[in-house]
């Protein structure tokens, strides 16, 4: 999952809107915390 999200950073640099996209796996992930590392 990690390497998606360094990829989708790379295209916020021309698509602003996916940035709130990121930010929003972002949240999701921390909240999740080590239960995401669980799901992988």
């Amino acid at each position: 999952k990690a390497s998606v999200i360094i990829d989708r950073r790379n295209i916020v640099l021309s698509n602003p809107m996916i940035d709130i996209t990121e930010r929003a796996i972002v949240l999701i992930n921390d909240k999740l915390g080590d239960g995401t590392k669980n799901a992988d």
